[in-house]
């Protein structure tokens, strides 16, 4: 009798483990990073405004383990360069629909055609009352802006990705692909502007 009675206690406690963890595992999974991407095209007959989410890809994840290690690893022993760090546009695969690309997906690693690419304006941290103004304090939201020139970024623009860790700006491809959407096209002529806000929710 005492022995079924043990058992029962030892079951009970691995069980009661057991769902906490669980617990813990979902509570953690709730809190997801988020990305957004506001983008606005001026140009000589107005302007035009787009909003998307997006897609925070697996690589993100990588980048995020070296920045913590800081190159505190044999491995890794010199670090990633930067965090997030570069904007980067791109005209997308040949034979997709420009005004139906496929969707993203969080395996993307790269832009399947990289157009240009340029390092951010501006980078604020933003009030967590969603009014979306810039915040006097760290917050968990932050806005990355990239503005692209009249000469600049000039093509069909199907796809768009943050870049971090080794990414340079002179060098298309490089670093860690943080994020990834494709949409519909947008045509960039060299008279217009392109702005493009990532806000990036952690």
């Amino acid at each position: 009798m005492f022995k079924k009675v043990k058992e029962f206690i030892k079951k009970s406690i691995e069980n009661r483990a057991s769902f906490c963890l669980s617990s813990i595992f979902k509570d953690t999974n709730k809190r997801k990073f988020k990305g957004e991407f506001f983008i606005t095209l001026n140009h000589s007959d107005g302007r035009e405004e787009r909003y998307y989410q997006n897609v925070i890809v697996n690589s993100a994840s990588l980048l995020i383990a070296r920045l913590l290690a800081d190159g505190q690893t044999t491995l890794d022993p010199n670090g990633p360069q930067h965090g997030i760090w570069v904007l980067s546009v791109g005209t997308g695969d040949t034979t997709w629909d420009q005004n139906n690309p496929p969707s993203a997906t969080e395996e993307q690693e790269s832009l399947e055609s990289e157009l240009y690419r340029k390092r951010f304006s501006n980078v604020n941290f933003v009030k967590t009352d969603g009014s979306g103004l810039p915040a006097n304090q760290i917050t968990n939201i932050l806005d990355f802006q990239t503005v692209f020139n009249e000469s600049e970024a000039v093509g069909g623009i199907t796809e768009l990705a943050l870049f971090g860790g080794d990414a340079n700006e002179e060098v298309l491809g490089s670093g860690t692909m943080i994020n990834y959407r494709t949409i519909p096209v947008i045509n960039k002529p060299n008279t217009a502007t392109l702005s493009v806000i990532f806000r990036l929710t952690m």
